[in-house]
């Protein structure tokens, strides 16, 4: 299977098909089957490796993040803490957080 770029269809098996006839085909299989769909495509994914390329931008980001985080110029939170005050902001929105956007 594989997608051909700039383009509205794919390539199944040596057979051209449109994207809305594909999820036509998977609304009929049953829940089982399309767990089963579901697990080939992951594994599909998982045996090419990895070779999901980042972009330049999110590298350098990460990059800025560490350095940041290494010079102490960053403030880390607890992952209960900030989940706790997303909860709280989701219930009140008038809870301000403490935890900021880096």
């Amino acid at each position: 299977m594989y997608l051909l770029m700039g383009s509205v269809e794919f390539i199944l098996g040596g057979q051209t098909m449109e994207p809305d006839k594909i999820v036509n085909e998977i609304n009929m299989l049953s829940l089982s089957q399309k767990l089963l769909l579901a697990q080939d495509i992951w594994d599909s994914i998982a045996s090419e490796g990895g070779n999901l390329s980042m972009p330049e931008w999110q590298k350098n980001e990460l990059d800025k993040r560490y350095r940041h985080y290494k010079e102490g110029k960053l403030t880390l939170h607890d992952w209960h803490e900030v989940h706790s005050e997303l909860w709280e902001s989701k219930v009140d929105p008038t809870v301000k957080t403490k935890c900021t956007r880096v």
